[in-house]
């Protein structure tokens, strides 16, 4: 779809080719980034609704050449270039020749950064798992559907889409690709959440993760989650839709508590004789 298209008004299925800014366009429609602002605080919410989902940042532009490299390679060319050797942003010709790279409307990268894009690209490809599960699959994938359970209209784009529509693949650049590395980043940036709400609207069977790290040797490691953690994404997805739902019928957007709490440090945070003089307040014994 080279046109434009209005996401919002599309009836509920699944959608090959809508163009990224036209997808992140349809701000009506619930995504798995906004359910994670409401994991936060329903106030967070409320502005990334507003603002129209986040910025592009540097990093995020790395992560999008990454995708485009590694799913997409056919259209790398036309979509992302490298930073020409000895191009000096500060003098007018460098600005000039800036200028016309940026008027491709391509992703401008640093030389460094645009090699590394490559050499995840590589990583992946050379992956027994990985590659295997990216054979023949269809790349950036719209879902759109209705909630059942509170009748919101949802959406969620997958990085790519096996043949079959039962597996949706999703690909994560980190800093620690180990089962117990990225175990941590499923909790910690809410991959279980966007897992149920993935499987949700491509009404599949299972999301598989390639994780691959950022420096070398750009190691690879490929996973499906287990039952318990699906069980624990469904579960954390179907609270926070409900109170999602709750603030945009009542227009309340709360933050952190609206009376004052008392605070405890956290334990790692107290030593030597504050962490005893804690443990004495609290009746445990040192």
């Amino acid at each position: 779809m080279n046109q434009k298209t209005d996401v919002s008004a599309l009836p509920d299925g699944i959608y090959p080719g809508i163009n990224e800014s036209d997808y992140h366009a349809a701000r009506e429609l619930v995504s798995s980034s906004l359910l994670k602002q409401v994991r936060r605080t329903p106030a967070h919410a409320r502005h990334y609704m507003l603002q129209g989902g986040s910025q592009p940042t540097p990093a995020m532009q790395i992560g999008t050449a990454t995708h485009i490299a590694t799913l997409e390679p056919e259209s790398l060319d036309a979509r992302v270039a490298a930073m020409p050797d000895g191009l000096d942003r500060r003098t007018k010709a460098g600005k000039e020749e800036y200028a016309e790279l940026a008027a491709s409307g391509r992703i401008i990268l640093a030389a460094d950064d645009y090699d590394m894009v490559l050499r995840i690209r590589d990583s992946v490809h050379a992956h027994p798992a990985a590659a295997t599960l990216l054979q023949g699959t269809r790349a950036e994938v719209t879902a759109i559907w209705t909630d059942a359970l509170t009748g919101t209209r949802c959406k969620a784009r997958a990085d790519a889409l096996c043949n079959s529509g039962k597996v949706i693949i999703d690909l994560k650049t980190t800093t620690d690709a180990s089962p117990d590395g990225f175990a941590r980043a499923v909790v910690n940036f809410g991959y279980a959440l966007q897992a149920a709400h993935y499987v949700e609207g491509f009404r599949a069977s299972e999301m598989a993760f390639i994780a691959v790290e950022k420096v070398a040797p750009y190691a690879v490691g490929v996973y499906c989650l287990d039952d318990a953690a699906i069980a624990y994404g469904r579960s954390m997805r179907e609270r926070l839709m409900v109170q999602l739902d709750d603030c945009i019928r009542s227009g309340v957007w709360p933050s952190y508590g609206d009376q004052p709490l008392f605070l405890s440090l956290p334990r790692w945070a107290l030593s030597g004789e504050e962490a005893a003089a804690a443990n004495t307040e609290m009746g445990v014994a040192a």
